[in-house]
């Protein structure tokens, strides 16, 4: 849907704005809007999007965006948290990491990290690190769960470590 692709950036545009709410103005049925929001990952972006733009929400709309956006907002605390940790104890082991990707993202490239959805960190260290770096994030927690080592072409596989914080699921791939 349209709509969803002019929301689908980090930051609009004074045109973009404009677009997203002429296209807004012109929707009939408001009834899905919020579910696909979610379903793509968009509902926290797509909110904030509506609201720089003035669009005017249906009530039950903006009240399932806002819900949908709290929601986020808690999870950011939680996945925050769980990479200050997970920075703090590589940096004390002599560890270097980097974090790439849709959290690395969230961090450096939207307005504030709730705008943007992640379900898993990313993270890249020097080859020689990738054991003491698995054995650092079983420390704190992290159990080995579905993932492949090796290459594939010139691109190397992954490591999948998981834990819950909080009662929310968290993955770290190691690059």
């Amino acid at each position: 849907q349209k709509l969803f692709s002019l929301a689908a950036t980090a930051r609009c545009s004074p045109q973009r704005l404009n677009m997203l709410a002429a296209d807004a103005a012109a929707l009939t049925d408001w009834q899905e809007v919020a579910r696909v929001a979610e379903e793509h990952g968009l509902a926290p972006l797509f909110y904030s999007h509506c609201q720089a733009a003035g669009v005017d929400i249906p009530v039950a709309v903006r009240r399932q965006l806002q819900v949908l956006t709290l929601r986020q907002q808690g999870a950011q605390l939680i996945r925050a948290k769980a990479l200050g940790e997970i920075f703090s104890t590589c940096k004390n082991e002599g560890v270097e990491i980097i974090l790439l990707q849709g959290a690395a993202l969230a961090w450096t490239v939207y307005p504030s990290p709730v705008l943007r959805s992640s379900s898993d960190f990313h993270l890249l260290t020097l080859p020689a690190k990738q054991e003491e770096l698995k054995e650092i994030l079983s420390n704190i927690g992290y159990g080995l769960t579905v993932g492949k080592e090796g290459t594939s072409g010139s691109r190397r596989l992954h490591t999948k470590k998981k834990k819950k914080q909080d009662g929310l699921p968290l993955t770290v791939m190691l690059w």
